[in-house]
């Protein structure tokens, strides 16, 4: 193995890709990442101003603004280790998370009044007509990932590998 470069000398026969130093050589490290997330096209739409208590047979007409949650941007992070099993497999185990919390609020006056965009129609609400709403929209993303990686083909510049794995959310 006198043709290995490497501050690590060769320990198995003298195979010139991967096992001395090669492109697709597998090492153990950790790592880390920051995340500045946002949800995108979760809008909800919870409540409109009408125009007052509304007789039977006659349609409301909205009269402001829909009251709209839309997510913010959130811190979340991720971390995980990659462990060479030995230099052309390794096995990788990641951990992400995120959370947000949004909330809004909506009111008017009388004789004009709000109307429930998101309730159940079998709620006592259903039909019942307000002046404020509020509504928080939380989400929780927690995942595990676990992967197996082997080396499957390696020339001077390129490596391919196959990843077999798991995830749990």
């Amino acid at each position: 193995c006198d043709d290995c470069a490497c501050a690590t000398p060769c320990t198995t026969s003298c195979v010139p890709c991967p096992t001395c130093c090669g492109v697709g050589m597998h090492c153990t490290y950790v790592y880390g990442d920051a995340l500045y997330l946002r949800a995108r096209k979760a809008e909800v739409a919870y409540a409109v101003p009408i125009d007052g208590p509304i007789v039977p047979g006659q349609a409301p007409i909205q009269v402001g603004n829909v009251g709209i949650l839309d997510s913010d941007y959130d811190m979340g992070f991720r971390a995980g280790m990659n462990i060479a099993l030995d230099t052309v497999s390794s096995l990788d185990v990641r951990y992400t998370l995120f959370e947000s919390l949004t909330e809004n609020e909506i009111s008017t006056t009388a004789p004009l009044a709000l109307r429930s965009l998101v309730t159940h129609p079998s709620s006592a609400s259903a039909a019942q007509d307000g002046l404020a709403a509020t509504a928080s929209l939380e989400i929780d993303y927690d995942v595990i990932d676990v992967a197996y990686r082997h080396l499957l083909k390696c020339g001077d510049v390129f490596s391919a590998n196959y990843v077999v794995g798991a995830r749990y959310a």
